[in-house]
Parts: C-alpha cells; sequence; structure tokens
C-alpha cells in the first residue's frame, strides 16, 4: 500500500466523520410559490460606499423560503418573483464577515413584501475586512523579511465543536512588517516561519503549539502589534515499533501522530503518518514541537472504510494501539507499542423504563467516539457503530480510551435522557474504556424531552420574526463539552414563537439575537456576554416551560 493511497483514505474517513459528528435535524422544505414582488439593492462597503461586485446576496422568511442573487457590477442585486411575506437579507463575500439587514437602520427588522411590490432596499453597508498586524524578528532581534505568517481562526461549527480554519497568510518585508487582511471579527492563533525545515513560531513566542496564545480580532480596528521573535527550533523525527497483539512484528498497520490539544491550537500539522515495515518499524519526519498521540491501525481497517464508505466498517478485527509522546525538537526513537484488540461494552436500552420496541430497535444505532472535540482521522478510526437487538440489548466494539455513546436516527419525539454504567451517570462526561469487557450499561430513552416554547417582542411589545433564541446552560463548564446537549438555538416565526426541545434538566439561560453569527454564537466569550442580559430559568425532566422573552436593540 502506498503513501499516497493512505492518505486518500484518511481523506476519504475525515469526509466520513463530518456526517456523524451533527447530523442535521430532519427538516421539511416548504412548498415554493411563484411570486409577483420584487425586492433590490445595493451592496456597498464602509463610508465611501465602494460597490461590492459578485457579492452573495440571500433573501430568507421565517418560513425557510430562500433566494440567492449575486451583485453585478455596481454591487446590486434583483430578487423577481418573490412570493408576498416577510424576510431578511443577507451578504457574504470574500473578505467580509456575514452580514443580515432588514429594512430601514434596525438591521433586525423584517422586509414586509406585498403581492406586486417593488421593494428598494437601498444600499446594505458591509462592514470592510480588518487586519492582523505586526512584526516578524529573526532570534537577534533584527526585522526579518520573507517570513511566512499564517492566521487561523477559531470556530465553533456546533455547540462545543471547536475548529480551527486556515484564515489567511503573508509575507513578511523588508522591516519584518506583515499585515493579514480582511479578517472577520473572533479569535485567532498566528505562527510565522521561514523555510520548510523549521518549525513555526506561534505568538507570542513559542513553539510550543501548547502554549499558542489566542488574540481576538475586532469588527473596528482588528488587532495591531502581534508580533513575533522566530526562535530557532527544528522540525524532529518520531520512530519506533510496532508489534502485534501477538507480540509479533507486522508490515499491516499504519502509525500517525495526532495533535492532544484540548481547544486545537495544534497547526501546521499535515499527514504526520508513516507505513509500519516488515520488521514493524516506523519512522515519521518533520514533526513540529507539541504533545501528540501516535496511534496503530491495522491497514484492512482503511481499505474497509475506504471502500465501503460505512465508518463502522472492519472495527470489530482492527486491531490498535496508542502512546502520547512530547515532541520539543529533539528526535523521539524508540517508541515501542502493542496493539489489542477492541474489547466489548454490553448494555440495554429502554424507552420511559421499559424495553423500547423491535421496530424502534432496527432503526436507531448506537455511536461510541472519542470523548473530546477531536474532528481527525484518528476520532474517525476509532468509532465504532451497533444497532439493538428486538429486546433492546446490544454489544459494541470499543478502543481503549475516553469515550462518549450516542443514539442517532431516534423515532420522532423520542430524545436520550440518559445513560448510565453500574447506576453512574455517564451521559454528558464520557467514561474511561480499558482493556477489561464493559456491561451494566443503560440507555436511556424518554418519549416526553423537556421542551422550552414561547414568543420574542420588541421593546415596543411588537412581534419579532426571524430572531435567534439561544438558550444555554447556566454552568458554564457544559458550553464546552463535546456534543453538547445543553447548548441550542431556535428561529422565531413569522409570529415571533419559537420552540427548543430536549434540553436536559437544570438551570438555564434564554437569550435573543438578531441573527445568529456562523462559527461565533456557541463560542463561550459570546455566550458569557450574553448571560448578563438574558432570562434565567429553571429546567425539569419532561417540563414543558413558557418564556415571554424581549429583543432589546
Amino acid at each position: 500500500m502506498g503513501m499516497l493511497r493512505i492518505v486518500v483514505m484518511l481523506a476519504v474517513a475525515c469526509a466520513q466523520v463530518l456526517a456523524w459528528q451533527a447530523p442535521p435535524a430532519a427538516q421539511t422544505r416548504p412548498a415554493v410559490s411563484v411570486g409577483t414582488a420584487e425586492v433590490r439593492g445595493r451592496v456597498v462597503i464602509g463610508a465611501a460606499r465602494t460597490p461590492v461586485v459578485g457579492a452573495a446576496v440571500k433573501l430568507a422568511s421565517p418560513s425557510g423560503l430562500i433566494m440567492s442573487a449575486k451583485t453585478d457590477a455596481d454591487g446590486r442585486f434583483l430578487f423577481t418573483k418573490v412570493p408576498a411575506g416577510q424576510y431578511t437579507v443577507s451578504v457574504s463575500s470574500n473578505g467580509l464577515a456575514v452580514t443580515a439587514f432588514g429594512a430601514g437602520a434596525a438591521r433586525t427588522a423584517v422586509i414586509d413584501v406585498e403581492d406586486g411590490a417593488r421593494v428598494d432596499r437601498g444600499d446594505l453597508i458591509m462592514p470592510s475586512g480588518v487586519a492582523i498586524s505586526g512584526v516578524i524578528l529573526d532570534a537577534d532581534g533584527n526585522p526579518l523579511k520573507g517570513a511566512n505568517v499564517s492566521a487561523w481562526r477559531v470556530r465553533y461549527v456546533v455547540p462545543g465543536q471547536r475548529r480551527l480554519d486556515f484564515a489567511g497568510q503573508a509575507i513578511s518585508d523588508a522591516t519584518g512588517d506583515y499585515r493579514i487582511d480582511g479578517m472577520k471579527p473572533g479569535t485567532y492563533y498566528v505562527d510565522a516561519k521561514v523555510g520548510e525545515s523549521n518549525a513555526p513560531t506561534f505568538f507570542p513566542a513559542t513553539t510550543d503549539a501548547r502554549m499558542a496564545s489566542a488574540i481576538q480580532v475586532t469588527a473596528d480596528v482588528g488587532a495591531a502589534g502581534i508580533s513575533i521573535r522566530l526562535l530557532p527550533s527544528r522540525l524532529a523525527r518520531v520512530s519506533g515499533s510496532i508489534s502485534s497483539a501477538q507480540g509479533l512484528p507486522s508490515s499491516s498497520f499504519v502509525a500517525f501522530l495526532s495533535p492532544v490539544r484540548g481547544d486545537g491550537a495544534q497547526v501546521s500539522v499535515k499527514n504526520l503518518m508513516a507505513e509500519v515495515g516488515a520488521d514493524g518499524k516506523f519512522v515519521i519526519d518533520k514533526v513540529p514541537p507539541g504533545n501528540y498521540s501516535v496511534e496503530v491501525h491495522g491497514k484492512s481497517r482503511l481499505e474497509k472504510l475506504a471502500s465501503s464508505g460505512g465508518i463502522g466498517d472492519g472495527i470489530a478485527d482492527n486491531e490498535y494501539g496508542s502512546q502520547t509522546v512530547l515532541v520539543d525538537g529533539r528526535d523521539v526513537d524508540d517508541l515501542r507499542i502493542r496493539t489489542a484488540l477492541p474489547t466489548v461494552i454490553t448494555g440495554k436500552v429502554t424507552l420511559d423504563g421499559k424495553p423500547i420496541s423491535a421496530n424502534a430497535a432496527a432503526k436507531l444505532q448506537l455511536r461510541l467516539n472519542e470523548s473530546s472535540t477531536s474532528s481527525g482521522v484518528g476520532a474517525v478510526l476509532t468509532t465504532s457503530f451497533a444497532s439493538p437487538q428486538p429486546d433492546g440489548t446490544f454489544s459494541l466494539p470499543a478502543f481503549p480510551g475516553e469515550r462518549l455513546l450516542r443514539v442517532d436516527q431516534l423515532e420522532s419525539g423520542v430524545t436520550l435522557r440518559q445513560i448510565t454504567i453500574s447506576g453512574v451517570d455517564v451521559t454528558d462526561d464520557g467514561f474511561v474504556v480499558g482493556e477489561s469487557a464493559m456491561s451494566d450499561v443503560l440507555v436511556a430513552l424518554t418519549s416526553t424531552p423537556s421542551r422550552v416554547a414561547g414568543r420574542v417582542s420588541d421593546s415596543q411589545g411588537g412581534l419579532v420574526p426571524g430572531a435567534a433564541v439561544i438558550v444555554f446552560s447556566a454552568e458554564d463548564r457544559r458550553w464546552t463539552l463535546p456534543q453538547t446537549r445543553y447548548v441550542k438555538t431556535a428561529k422565531t416565526d413569522k409570529n415571533g414563537d419559537f420552540i427548543v426541545s430536549d434540553l436536559p434538566a437544570g438551570n438555564y439561560y434564554a437569550a435573543v439575537v438578531p441573527t445568529l453569527v456562523e462559527g461565533e454564537w456557541a463560542e463561550p466569550s459570546n455566550l458569557e456576554q450574553l448571560r448578563a442580559s438574558a432570562t434565567s430559568f429553571k429546567l425539569t425532566d419532561g417540563e414543558q416551560k413558557s418564556l415571554m422573552l424581549t429583543l432589546r436593540r
């Protein structure tokens, strides 16, 4: 098996993981009727009102109808055949933050469209992209020309699931200055390096990704003075030997490095993997400083995953081994890892304290994955699946490590209430799988989930359609739990009504915002700010809570 083929297989694995980490809720598309109205306008930047060419403009109704258009050379857009109703307009363009607009100066208001109307929204003024800037210095403190500077943006794709996205790059000039334009407001990490044989230095001055400091980019001034003094640090070699469960060297494995850092600050790590030779030995070169886990999987597992597309295929007979390693610029040799077959977790699924039906058992799926925010290849390859027997009992292969159990493909109106092992609640914090089999796992489902419903009005008592309601736990540690159940959102309908379901019992806050900023709304710092003006309430198991909320502009 060539290295290129392995890389392709791992790419397939990463693509597959996105499907199960955050499965979308089932939605019904609204019936599309052809309208007789038009909505037009112009997209511009800043006080100079410079036209934005090729911006993506979306016209959206609370019912779910979405129409799209592109701006022309003058920044103008036109929607035709628009059905009567209430709409908001959102605009996105490269280097600019997604911005939502309603009518007039209040961005949160909706546009009322009547049959046959010709609505001119006028100029939609986009905030200009801001910059991250600073100076790059060499080890002696002199300005450094030609350094490659990269910015990585922290995004919360879903609550509790943090991800780093490459956001921009620049090359320092003769004075060491650099500027990365088009940055959106948010949290970033910045690193700089020269050449391919040197490890990057993270802001403010460390080659250890675990010590990297985050910076905040604001909408008005960006982030200036982000200067980095490059530190001498070489890329290291990690090598060792792998033996099978029988204690014999084997070439049937692939070893790769996975960064170990909960907040995902470890960046610039690409394809750190190696095939294992017939003597069981492996070598991984060009490893930046940081904390890693060496993970070993069978090639047959990769082949089955790539050929079938099923994430759980081949896991029962896949030998697996791992070992943590700290890389500080020095070579790490002579690692010794012995693989083992997965152990087994057994238990039962119940609904309202009784055995589930055979029909329900055939539909739902149990998923066991890493109890972390990792979304890399290691997270995919250690994920296992099982469907219960008609009586609700199940048997699930499990690899050693911290794991989280979840239930997918539940029937409408049914949700997860609690997961216990020998009476201990492990629903949200997960549990540790060892080398021995685990039993007495109880997955309790309920057909009477809690529900928070209500209405949003403005300060004058008017109803607010199209607003976003964020409900989040009063315990901030629950905001960043992997696959957290304690942070949810809903959008108000044309009457200002909303419903949030399937929250566990606990103390909560409910906040109203004009629109959700993709990748940022679930960030803990944002929830912390919302807490000050949010409505607090308590929710018990199965409770139907009613709230009246106000959007304050």
